[in-house]
């Protein structure tokens, strides 16, 4: 009987690829720009919004889950939610691409 094959290399190029870092901090500016945004913005806007939303609301649930109080306001849980997506690019930057090495599994079989 034969060991089973090695796991997949990921691709360099797919998805962020070595950019993770900055798409997070990505991620975190647009949480600041749509809380502050105008009605004047159009519908691409309320399709970032809705996202942001329902990312705001899973991160809530999250800390929910861990324990934390469930009584924050919504304007609290995304600048908390901004802050930790800051701190998480931050330490991405200094770590280096290697660093999200152990964040993910792989779900194939």
């Amino acid at each position: 009987m034969q060991p089973p094959p090695p796991p997949p290399q990921p691709p360099s190029s797919g998805g962020y690829g070595n950019d993770l870092a900055s798409a997070i901090s990505n991620l975190a500016q647009s949480l600041s720009s749509t809380s502050s945004s105008t009605s004047s913005d159009s519908s691409s806007s309320s399709s970032d919004s809705s996202a942001d939303s329902a990312l705001t609301s899973d991160f809530q649930n999250l800390l929910t889950a861990m324990g934390a109080s469930s009584s924050t306001s919504s304007s609290d849980t995304t600048s908390e939610l901004q802050q930790f997506l800051t701190t998480l690019a931050s330490n991405l930057q200094q770590q280096g691409s290697g660093a999200a090495s152990g964040l993910f599994v792989s779900t194939t079989a």
